[in-house]
């Protein structure tokens, strides 16, 4: 009988146990068989060899301790379970392995687990991925205060959704949701997948994940700052078509060919605009570095001559590029693992570029300096500081370094020629350019300086159209050429001048006088006589046979030859004596003729420097018994001949 009794009790448990009705609460079912149910587990795709684990759960959502384990079976995150028989329909399947990380294209360095809560009733499939796990603790909560699993799962849902500012009147369960199916639950989850991800560690994201998941458990909001901050910063560094890229290119690559990468991008993009968050530029600038004072630090701007560090602290995914402006730093060459790459040098701008060549600590050595020679003068450094590949500086700091004894500096040259300021005036830049030349009024001017500068001679003029940076002027003396230039501005300053020689017995002297910062007397003065130097051409030939102006030549046979010249200037020929005369009419350009003076024995030749100047001249010393010509020749305006040749000529 005793027997009888226990084979009753057993039979009637086996039936208990087979029964696949609903109970009255609403939550799962008392006995449930799994015949075969298709999986994917995706965070990224998991790799093969990576555990999935599936925990019975009693209809209250009570572990039974009975646990079942199956192995991913591709690099697509795929699995299936088959022949279970649970207590109900209720489970917790939890993932565990490496998987491909589609912001850095690259499978992930460490292990990471998700997890999700299902009822497997009806289900074809049943998926593991970011929102199954962010949605749990909030789930388990709404049915401990009462919901049905399916209203609790819902409302946890949407409380996940609302945070990444996202918005679907329907959509199904997390753990129905593939990102490498179309739609917009599918393009929610990849969407909120790459923001979680971004370029952190597994150990990030996994933090992340669980700081969220307790931050909601309780009202379905985030509440924590820190936490919202985190994912905008995590948002602003996604490179979103990239991410469509790698993804595209896996699941190729694995044998998915029917793969749909979903429309994730508007999320992406819907929740940096939407979002409440306020970010931070993933990027920090300790106070302190290895070498001193941090000069990125904008609360540091007070220095002195001395090393310093110059340090950030990159998260993943961020990029830094700073431009240091000054004469006034320098950097020892040579040092290693600093993260920095520097540029070229700017010697225009005094500038130098450097951009990080990692992620992590930054820190390069950097030594403020009294000014370098044959640059400017000051005691500012300015830096311009670009986040992220920003196009404009994302911010500036001006330093002011103390102990440095500021100066105007006069370079040798300006954008014009020679600075005058400097003392460097040498005469034309381009000798057949003409008498007049270009010169500058060239200076740096450090902040807080300025400068007068008064010109007198009647040697320079303004050019005819006027090029100015930075000066301003005015008439002091007409009767002595006498200007006044006042700088006002700091930095460069320039104003372009035309000096020339005079041509007649004016006063050829240049007088420069410099007054710095209201100096009642002239801190630089000096005097300068403006000589012009010329490049004057008499060529072996003319068009009319041989030269009788070239110095080389001093025999010529009597007949036709040509007085040539190429010059910038003017040039006056005078020939002494007799033996010589000229075609009526005058053959030739560029000359003016004068009579022959017969009380001098000579005539004057005139050659304006406009044209090449070519004469037929006839020699014939039989018409006067002499062979014997003085050639004089007057280059500009000077009262004595700088060329005397005598000329014999043979009958």
């Amino acid at each position: 009988m005793k027997n009888l009794l226990l084979l009753i009790a057993s039979l009637l448990l086996v039936l208990l146990y087979s029964c696949n009705g609903d109970d009255e609460s609403g939550i799962g079912s008392q006995a449930f068989t799994v015949t075969s149910i298709d999986g994917s587990s995706q965070k990224g795709p998991y790799l093969i060899g990576s555990t999935i684990t599936i925990f019975e759960l009693e209809s209250d959502l009570i572990p039974t301790g009975r646990s079942f384990a199956e192995e991913i079976t591709d690099n697509l995150g795929s699995f299936k379970i088959e022949n279970l028989e649970l207590a109900s329909s209720l489970v917790e399947i939890r993932a565990n392995g490496f998987y491909f990380n589609e912001v850095r294209n690259e499978n992930s360095a460490a292990q990471l687990s998700l997890t999700a809560l299902s009822d497997l009733q009806e289900k074809e499939s049943i998926n593991v991925n970011i929102l199954s796990t962010l949605e749990k603790r909030r789930t388990e909560y709404l049915i401990n205060a009462g919901q049905t699993f399916a209203a609790a799962k819902a409302e946890a849902l949407s409380n996940v959704l609302n945070i990444f500012e996202i918005d679907i009147s329907s959509t199904d369960p997390a753990e129905l949701l593939d990102i490498s199916k179309d739609g917009n639950g599918n393009a929610a989850l990849l969407a909120i997948s790459t923001i979680i991800q971004s370029y952190g560690s597994v150990a990030d994201v996994s933090e992340l994940i669980s700081a969220i998941s307790n931050d909601i458990e309780k009202d379905g909001t985030l509440d924590d700052a820190s936490i919202c901050t985190k994912l905008i910063n995590n948002a602003n560094l996604l490179n979103l078509a990239q991410i469509r890229s790698n993804l595209e290119a896996w699941f190729v690559a694995e044998g998915n060919s029917t793969a749909v990468v979903p429309d994730f991008e508007k999320f992406v993009n819907g929740f940096k605009i939407n979002t409440p968050c306020s970010a931070s530029s993933s990027i920090s600038y300790p106070e302190n570095g290895t070498h001193g004072k941090n000069i990125l630090n904008p609360t540091n701007f007070n220095f002195q001559k001395d090393i310093y560090s110059m340090r950030a602290i990159l998260e993943p995914g961020t990029s830094l590029k700073v431009k240091i402006y000054g004469n006034n730093w320098a950097y020892s060459i040579g040092q290693v693992e600093t993260g920095w790459t520097p540029g070229d040098w700017n010697s225009t701008e005094y500038s130098r570029e450097f951009t990080n060549n990692r992620e992590g600590d930054l820190d390069f050595q950097i030594r403020f300096v009294s000014p370098l020679p044959g640059g400017p003068s000051s005691d500012n450094v300015f830096i311009e500081v670009f986040e992220n590949g920003a196009a404009t500086p994302s911010w500036t700091n001006t330093i002011i370094i103390g102990g440095i004894e500021t100066r105007v500096v006069y370079e040798d040259f300006g954008n014009f020629g020679d600075n005058i300021l400097a003392g460097n005036i040498s005469g034309p830049n381009n000798p057949m350019d003409g008498a007049d030349f270009s010169a500058s009024l060239s200076a740096e001017i450090p902040e807080g300086y300025y400068i007068d500068v008064i010109l007198t001679g009647h040697v320079w003029r303004f050019p005819d159209q006027i090029q100015n940076q930075g000066w301003a002027y005015e008439l002091l003396d007409a009767t002595t050429n006498s200007f006044k230039f006042t700088s006002a501005q700091s930095g460069s300053v320039d104003f372009e001048i035309i000096l020339f020689p005079p041509c007649d017995n004016m006063d050829a002297e240049l007088s420069v006088e410099i007054f710095e910062n209201g100096s009642a007397t002239a801190d630089y003065s000096y005097s300068e006589r403006i000589e012009a130097f010329f490049i004057n051409d008499f060529p072996p030939d003319g068009a009319f046979g041989e030269n009788i102006l070239h110095e080389g030549i001093f025999y010529f046979f009597a007949g036709q030859h040509s007085m040539t010249v190429q010059s910038p200037q003017d040039i006056q020929v005078v020939l002494k004596g007799t033996g010589w005369s000229l075609p009526n009419p005058i053959q030739g350009d560029g000359w003016t003729v004068e009579a022959y003076d017969n009380a001098s024995s000579s005539q004057k030749f005139i050659y304006d420097g406009d044209t090449e100047g070519d004469l037929l001249i006839n020699l014939d010393p039989s018409s006067s018994g002499t062979n014997q010509i003085e050639v004089d020749i007057y280059e500009g305006c000077v009262n004595e001949p700088t060329i005397s040749n005598v000329i014999t000529v043979e009958g």
